[in-house]
């Protein structure tokens, strides 16, 4: 059996040699950074949205609660990884980004394309700490966080811990023994109000028929709403992905319901229909309940704009 093993630090040379063995020629911008301002310059020209993201490994922050916290656990600011298998080195990184502690992942696609894992649940909660550690040879972000403090609070609270591995497109809690059901039918309800209604439907069974209907109005305007549906095949290898998914999140035992105590967040509810008949419903408030839930929500969204849709009359 692997032994898990924590990691400070995966060192560039280590990385280098890695993406070599994969058949990565030359060394990316990712595998060449070696200071903090490297660090932060290559972050500001992933995405115009972090052109002030700043790099210390100082890790002081304005909330000293905050900064207490990243040195308690003695975490270095930025660290490198092939975190999604593809022979290309990413980076894990802490700094600061509006006047808050912020992590991001930065993930190389190859030829010095890079996109940004931004861990969004860093809206509602404070002091991300990650931390590489390796199952074999492959490497896993231990992941904690707390709860947004009150101002009078003299330490952070409600502390979160994740395992986590990049697969199915995204980070993922890791399951080290997947299970396999057979999903009869996924549906797909996501709903948000504020000035304006939204609500999405989307149906896959099986065969990957899928169905997909969206409504919008104005709250002061429902006369002229706008309504459609649409209906196609799913690709077989976009099905695959998601029901893999799901299956490698052995979706029976997530919780059922997800809460959020905060106004005008989206609200997602999954049911998924599996061995002959059983059903599991998710009610999931704000739509981030666990990364895994919130990668199924990304791939359902993205049968949205990538499948071949139908008006259906």
């Amino acid at each position: 059996m692997n032994k898990t093993i924590s990691v400070r630090l995966v060192i560039v040379a280590g990385c280098f040699l890695m993406s070599r063995a994969h058949g990565q020629a030359m060394p990316s911008k990712i595998d060449v950074a070696a200071t903090d301002a490297e660090v932060q310059a290559l972050v500001n020209s992933v995405n115009e949205y972090y052109k002030t993201f700043t790099v210390s490994s100082a890790l002081v922050f304005e909330d000293k609660r905050v900064s207490k916290q990243y040195r308690k656990a003695g975490v270095k600011a930025w660290a490198k990884a092939d975190f999604d298998g593809n022979g290309y080195t990413d980076l894990i990184v802490i700094g600061l980004h509006h006047k808050r502690s912020k992590v991001l992942c930065v993930l190389d696609s190859g030829n010095n394309q890079f996109y940004v894992e931004p861990f969004s649940r860093q809206f509602r909660r404070v002091a991300a700490v990650p931390e590489i550690s390796l199952v074999g040879s492959m490497p896993l972000l231990s992941y904690y966080d707390f709860g947004k403090p009150d101002y009078n609070d003299k330490r952070l609270k409600g502390r979160q811990n994740f395992v986590l591995t990049h697969r199915f497109g995204g980070f993922i809690e890791y399951n080290a023994k997947p299970q396999i059901y057979n999903i009869e039918n996924i549906e797909y309800e996501s709903y948000s109000v504020y000035h304006t209604s939204r609500r999405i439907i989307l149906s896959v069974d099986s065969l990957r028929n899928a169905t997909h209907s969206f409504e919008e109005y104005n709250i002061l305007d429902k006369a002229n709403k706008v309504f459609e549906k649409r209906q196609t095949t799913i690709n077989i290898q976009d099905y695959q992905q998601l029901v893999g998914l799901l299956n490698y999140l052995n979706f029976p035992v997530i919780k059922e319901s997800y809460e959020m105590s905060i106004n005008h967040v989206p609200h997602g509810y999954l049911t998924i229909t599996y061995d002959g008949g059983k059903v599991k419903r998710i009610s999931d408030e704000g739509q981030q309940g666990t990364f895994g839930l919130q990668q199924v929500y990304v791939l359902l969204h993205k049968l949205r704009r990538t499948q071949s849709w139908q008006l259906m009359r």
